[in-house]
């Protein structure tokens, strides 16, 4: 990932950040319309030009969603608008949210990791030799070890979908593809790009 950070005044996003308490005239209502008066699909949240021809209030974009959001319970709720206005039914349709967390993650030994490891290995076989589990170790290849790497650090909080560390070394799946500094293009400024994420 190569960062490109916007300045703070740009042409996409406001140069006052939105504020973190929520509008006292809305309570805990549900905005399914932008600003800008464009409607949102109660499924997805994407642009939604298409209503309900019953009630006319709710807004789709397709017609899948349309069916699976009267499946949902759209069929009984249907003429009530405070209904509506309130709730949005869970469809299982997208994927959950998760926390953003912005701690540093603890450090964890090789040898406590391997000692898991290898207690996870013996409990799994069950009457597996150590012997023969050492000779498979070292048969291990360097395409085997870049992906138990990556699996070791990948299980210290397996809920993880983006890490955060300036200047520190990537954390690759395989050994395939990893560019080399050269194919690495400088900054427009001239220096030297830093791996951050």
């Amino acid at each position: 990932v190569f960062r490109n950070q916007l300045p703070r005044k740009n042409d996409f996003y406001s140069y006052e950040p939105p504020s973190e308490d929520p509008p006292a005239e809305t309570g805990d209502r549900v905005r399914l319309q932008l600003p800008s008066g464009a409607h949102l699909c109660r499924v997805c949240g994407c642009l939604g030009p298409k209503t309900c021809s019953r009630c006319h209030k709710a807004h789709y974009c397709s017609r899948e969603h349309q069916t699976l959001d009267w499946r949902s319970g759209h069929k009984q709720a249907c003429t009530s608008s405070d209904y509506l206005d309130r709730t949005i039914p869970d469809h299982n349709f997208l994927f959950p949210e998760f926390e953003i967390v912005i701690e540093t993650e603890d450090e964890i030994t090789p040898e406590v990791v391997e000692k898991e490891h290898e207690s996870e290995i013996l409990g799994s076989m069950g009457e597996a030799l150590e012997d023969e589990l050492d000779s498979m170790a070292k048969h291990e290849s360097k395409e085997d070890k870049i992906f138990q790497k990556f699996k070791t650090k990948i299980a210290l909080e397996p809920e993880q979908v983006l890490r955060y560390g300036r200047g520190i070394a990537p954390v690759w799946i395989s050994g395939e593809n990893i560019p080399q500094e050269k194919d690495i293009p400088n900054c427009p400024c001239g220096a030297k790009r830093i791996f951050e994420f």
